[in-house]
């Protein structure tokens, strides 16, 4: 059974922020506190993701119900957040005696909703598509827009596509939106590799030499 540690330091395992991790498997999952449950680890795919880094939410259970806060981070493999200030959870110090105060976790879409910014009443939020063809984050109760925070926009392996720049090991973008499947035409009957030679092989300009048989 393999082995997936429950820890809360950012950037958190690999796993944590691959949306094509294997989730269909059972895991040893290992809290903070030690304890090892067995457990399948629900997917988070980016359709239906709603809740990032830098929503304004609402908790809705725990000791700090009917507070709003905004999210400090969100451990998709666990489909949790952790809201800055809120639902703390008290340790003793390792040097003195005195209680130290950490966020705990909350489950997205059971313990926290996001604010709907045209009542500040919490909402469920679903993707819809505009006039333009956006993707755009909509509330389910009122159909008001839900802007997306900046942190939205992180990859999966914490970067910034607005920022960060293409180097000379990076494919250029023209290549990656290059069509290469031709829909229209008619299919030719030919292997993959009979396609590749035909496509990107040099012409043979050899002139064939007759052939005499006696």
């Amino acid at each position: 059974m393999p082995v997936w540690r429950f820890i809360e330091t950012p950037p958190w395992n690999i796993a944590n922020r691959l949306s094509e991790f294997p989730y269909d498997t059972e895991w040893c999952v290992i809290h903070p506190d030690g304890k090892k449950v067995a457990q399948k680890l629900e997917p988070m795919p980016p359709e239906t993701q709603t809740i990032f880094k830098g929503d304004r939410v609402l908790v809705l259970k725990g000791q700090s119900k009917g507070k709003v806060g905004l999210v400090a981070s969100v451990v998709k493999m666990r489909r949790l957040v952790y809201v800055e200030g809120l639902n703390p959870r008290y340790r003793r110090s390792d040097s003195n005696d005195s209680l130290i105060a950490e966020e705990n976790y909350l489950k997205i879409n059971e313990e926290v909703a996001l604010i709907d910014p045209s009542d500040n009443a919490p909402c469920q939020a679903v993707w819809r598509y505009d006039t333009k063809g956006n993707r755009v984050r909509v509330s389910a109760r009122t159909g008001h827009l839900l802007p997306l925070p900046v942190a939205a926009r992180i990859l999966d392996d914490l970067t910034d596509p607005e920022v960060v720049e293409a180097g000379d090991k990076d494919t250029p973008s023209e290549v990656v939106t290059k069509q290469t499947v031709d829909f229209i035409s008619t299919p030719r009957l030919e292997t993959f590799e009979e396609e590749l030679t035909r496509l990107y092989a040099p012409l043979d300009k050899r002139k064939r030499f007759p052939t005499y048989w006696y």
